[in-house]
């Protein structure tokens, strides 16, 4: 029975590693260390570009804070009147309003 399961657990192995061909219990599990390496290798690689592209990101919002695009326009615009001063200038218009 314990020999069963021993056997079912390195199938289950083998169907998850990338080879194709059906190999010994030894080179299976030299094999899974390796994947798992690679793996490893992987997920580092992969949280270092995440940090770099997180750094990148606050640098650009922090680069970009004092310099709006809403704050050139703010700029070219000319001076408006608010609805309130509106009303003020023409009581008849406010009251149709």
């Amino acid at each position: 029975m314990r020999r069963e399961k021993i056997n079912e657990r390195f199938m289950h192995l083998a169907s998850m590693l990338p080879t194709g061909s059906k190999i010994d219990k030894i080179l299976l599990l030299d094999k899974t260390i390796e994947y798992m390496k690679e793996l490893e290798r992987r997920v580092q690689e992969l949280e270092a570009r995440s940090a770099r592209r997180s750094n990148d990101t606050a640098e650009q919002t922090s680069d970009n804070c004092g310099t709006s695009k809403f704050n050139d326009i703010k700029a070219s615009l000319p001076n408006k009147r608010k609805a309130c001063d509106w009303m003020k200038w023409n009581p008849k218009a406010a009251m149709d309003y």
